[in-house]
């Protein structure tokens, strides 16, 4: 059985040019990706959840060629 990847608050906000006061806010708001919370401050998201949050907001374009 293979590791999950997790990621930090911090990660996640440098991956996508966010603050970490934002996730925070989406986190209360309960919008963004799915989220773990360890003990009581250590907040992680996986990375499969991650990855399928971004597949949701893909924007296609039409590729004019």
């Amino acid at each position: 059985m293979s590791e999950e990847r997790r990621l930090t608050e911090k990660q996640l906000a440098n991956r996508w040019n966010i603050s970490q006061r934002t996730l925070q806010i989406w986190r209360r708001d309960k919008v963004g990706p799915p989220f773990l919370v360890i003990g009581k401050n250590t907040v992680l998201y996986r990375e499969e959840d991650v990855r399928a949050y971004e597949d949701k907001r893909l924007v296609q374009t039409k590729n004019k060629e």
